[in-house]
């Protein structure tokens, strides 16, 4: 094992040479390397050889022989490593210093380059100077001086016979005495030159004696000097050719100089830069809005059951402009209890306002006050003397109107499963010490709707409350925009609207199938809202918005284009969106019937809005008429019940 160490002292040589010299390139160590290869191929005959007789079993000492056959691989293997060290390391040097002194090489350490190292830094030198031409129409050299120049090109005469000559680019031109050259040139480079000029004429092996003209000032200039570190890039033309580019090029510079943006134009152009820095800035600007993409099915056709009709038209309306967002409805008799845009509950007895609660005190229904003044959603009756109710902000209350009181269940202040409960929505009672209800999202309030829109962030959630106990469990997570909740008639099971997906759930919370999730209706023709169970043992649903086949959505249409979305919701403040929902939402108004198994047996519509309000939060109905109300209406809807049958 002792001459293998021998063997690997050359390749460790190859190391130790450019670790003595960090900071220059030394000379290409050609003995050495050829050493090193001689070594690799007389381990791998002596290895191929003890194999070849292991394999036949004509020798003895087969673990010996067989260690030793490991062991001249482990050298080979080192002595491959080192080479290619060594090599690699060199290269790195070799481009360290192209960099550093341009194309042109000092001879020093052009002469420390072996054969094929010389013609790969030509190779790269092309490439470089092919690379840095291409940049802009007409070429821009990277590296030069970014002052304007003097000149922008000149010519060049050589004063004496040279020879060969090597530019950056690695090209090779022949200069002769008084032969002319059009070069373009560094500024900084040439007025350097030119300072050495004047103190002696340099040697014929170091530098070349050159005068040159420039083609814009038209005269001869100085004494210059071009050395072999030279960085110059030019282009071979005959004398000829050079006066007249010159005079080309001088009527074009004149003709640019000439010419005046007119000062319409100037102002467009400012007003558009301005624009586009300022959409840049809004674009590229950090923020907390995280937008995903989500997949819609194809709208559904207005056909079937689904078919246009102008049922909606017919209906009247109850306490116009004396309430304002009667989001949520609950008809019982003659009575139905609401709440509204200001934070108030009200109790609406045959047509008139009878008694109202109020959660808190103070100046309400502005987009400022929303959180402070609370803004009551779903209602349901929890028993004979109260009612839940459940505020976006605020929590859930049992509230008593025969009392005029009102007591806090549930404070949403507190996380629930490490997130926050933003936006409480709807809510539904299994019985009076376990209630279901949902939270729209866990980064949005209620204010903010149209953010979880145009998120596409599946933050929503259902809960169930024990009352008495306050126990809070998750049922359901990872919704997207988690709106309406209606239990089944039994009790088992319950329906869910998420909004951004324009569908239904259904969650079995007891029997056979608990804990288990269905799509229960889906790619339906608008975003669901509140779902409430009809007299008939089906299932009203509210469109918030209409999508369909005819008609644009922006919900579909936005669906993929997070970076779209994601701009809107930088650049629009928060208090313009509902501003801006407002002008930008469909007229189309739209209530759809399901079945027990999801399927749409009735529609109901008002194209163009000329009666009822377009995004309507719930249905309601008492067996004789459907009560409708929206977040943003200023009035109750009532419609015979009877026209719905027409369109079955």
């Amino acid at each position: 094992m002792n001459p293998s160490k021998n063997i690997t002292d050359d390749a460790l040589a190859l190391i130790l040479q450019l670790q003595r010299n960090p900071d220059v390139l030394p000379p290409y160590n050609d003995d050495l390397m050829k050493k090193c290869i001689a070594h690799i191929n007389t381990l791998y005959t002596e290895n191929f050889k003890d194999v070849t007789e292991l394999r036949s079993g004509s020798s003895g000492e087969e673990a010996q022989r067989t260690e030793t056959v490991r062991a001249r691989h482990s050298c080979i293997d080192f002595i491959k490593r080192c080479c290619c060290a060594y090599i690699n390391n060199r290269m790195e040097r070799i481009k360290l210093l192209r960099w550093r002194h341009g194309g042109m090489l000092p001879a020093a350490i052009k002469a420390n380059l072996c054969e094929a190292e010389v013609e790969w830094l030509n190779e790269y030198n092309s490439m470089l100077a092919e690379f840095q031409g291409s940049i802009g129409e007409n070429g821009v050299n990277l590296l030069t001086n970014l002052k304007p120049p003097k000149s922008l090109f000149m010519e060049v005469r050589a004063m004496e016979d040279y020879g060969e000559f090597e530019t950056t680019d690695g090209t090779v031109v022949l200069l002769q005495k008084n032969s002319v050259v059009r070069v373009s040139i560094r500024r900084a480079f040439v007025e350097n030159k030119c300072n050495k000029a004047t103190n002696h004429i340099p040697q014929r092996s170091a530098d070349l004696l050159l005068a040159r003209h420039t083609l814009l000032d038209g005269g001869p200039i100085a004494v210059t000097m071009i050395g072999r570190d030279s960085d110059l890039r030019r282009r071979r033309k005959s004398s000829t050719e050079s006066t007249q580019s010159q005079s080309r090029d001088g009527r074009k510079s004149r003709g640019r100089r000439g010419r005046q943006i007119p000062v319409w134009m100037q102002f467009i152009l400012t007003i558009l830069v301005a624009f586009g820095a300022f959409f840049a800035i809004v674009f590229f600007s950090p923020s907390d809005y995280v937008c995903k993409t989500y997949e819609l099915r194809q709208r559904p056709s207005l056909e079937g059951p689904l078919a246009v009709n102008d049922i909606l038209t017919k209906a009247e309306y109850l306490l116009e402009n004396q309430i304002q967002g009667p989001e949520s409805l609950l008809v019982e008799n003659d009575t139905i209890y609401t709440g509204t845009q200001d934070g108030i509950i009200v109790e609406i007895y045959k047509g008139e306002i009878r008694s109202d609660i109020r959660l808190k005190d103070g100046p309400c229904g502005s987009y400022e006050l929303e959180p402070v003044c609370g803004r009551p959603l779903g209602i349901r009756r929890l028993n004979a003397e109260e009612l839940v109710v459940m505020d976006a902000y605020l929590g859930i209350y049992t509230v008593n109107f025969n009392k005029g009181t009102f007591k806090q269940i549930f404070d949403p202040k507190v996380e629930v499963g490490g997130a926050p409960l933003k936006f409480l929505n709807d809510v539904d009672v299994v019985n009076e010490d376990l209630i279901i209800f949902t939270d729209s999202s866990s980064r949005w309030p209620r204010r903010d709707f149209l953010k979880i829109l145009m998120e596409g962030i599946p933050s929503g959630r259902v809960f169930s409350l024990v009352p008495s106990s306050g126990k809070i469990e998750i049922l359901m997570e990872n919704l997207y925009f988690t709106n309406g909740i209606q239990l089944f008639p039994d009790k088992q099971s319950f329906l869910v609207a998420e909004t951004t997906m324009a569908r239904i759930k259904r969650f079995w919370i007891s029997g056979p199938k608990k804990g288990t999730t269905e799509i229960f209706a889906d790619n339906l023709p608008g975003l669901p809202d509140n779902i409430r169970l009809s007299t008939d043992g089906t299932f009203w649903v509210g469109m918030a918005s209409v999508r369909h086949h005819q008609q644009l959505s922006l919900v579909d249409f936005l669906a993929k284009k997070t970076a779209t979305r994601k701009f809107l919701l930088k650049l629009i403040p928060d208090s313009y969106w509902n501003v801006l929902y407002s002008k930008l939402r469909s007229r189309h108004a739209m209530i759809i019937e399901l079945d027990t198994n999801g399927k749409i047996v009735s529609c109901a519509h008002d194209v163009n809005g000329a009666v009822m309000m377009d995004d309507i939060s719930q249905v309601s109905d008492d067996g004789k008429y459907l009560y409708m109300g929206s977040f943003h209406a200023s009035f109750i809807a009532k419609l015979p019940k009877h026209l719905m049958r027409s369109t079955i």
